[in-house]
């Protein structure tokens, strides 16, 4: 489950989620910060890479960007999971992508994202080259943002 650490902030609750599938790694930032006001769960996931488990180290990374990019969308799935979301929710991704731009690529990232996304709840979406990320011998990096109606929550 989720750990989620609270405070007020102007009439919202803020959380601090971590998801309990990830990498094992001492790390300074958040897996999301998860903002509660009385309408809707805001839920802004920090960026992720295709790590494929908690090894202690973080370094197992899927081969290739697709599988790469399946893999960071799985893990995505996980910290939206564990704010109470699902990609149903995400309303903007940003994908970072440390690999020239070609058709190919682009043919790529949109069948796998296909999978998870659904015509009728495209997110806004921006794609960035890059010259490397911070994980070594990640292609690709992704974050999400989502936003879930507070009565969807309380349903739950």
């Amino acid at each position: 489950m989720t750990q989620l650490r609270r405070r007020s902030v102007h009439h919202t609750t803020q959380h601090v989620a971590f998801s309990p599938n990830g990498p094992a790694v001492k790390v300074t930032y958040s897996d999301a910060v998860v903002i509660d006001t009385s309408e809707a769960r805001h839920i802004y996931c920090s960026g992720k890479t295709g790590v494929t488990g908690a090894n202690g180290e973080g370094n197992d990374l899927a081969a290739g960007v697709r599988s790469q990019l399946r893999q960071t969308l799985e893990n995505i799935k996980d910290v939206l999971h564990n704010a109470g979301a699902s990609f149903s929710d995400v309303v903007r991704v940003r994908v970072y992508v440390a690999v020239p731009i070609t058709r190919e690529l682009l043919d790529d990232i949109h069948q796998v994202r296909s999978e998870y996304f659904s015509e009728a709840n495209l997110p806004a979406s921006t794609l960035l080259g890059v010259a490397g990320l911070a994980r070594e011998g990640a292609l690709i990096e992704v974050d999400a943002d989502a936003v879930v109606d507070i009565s969807m929550i309380a349903a739950n």
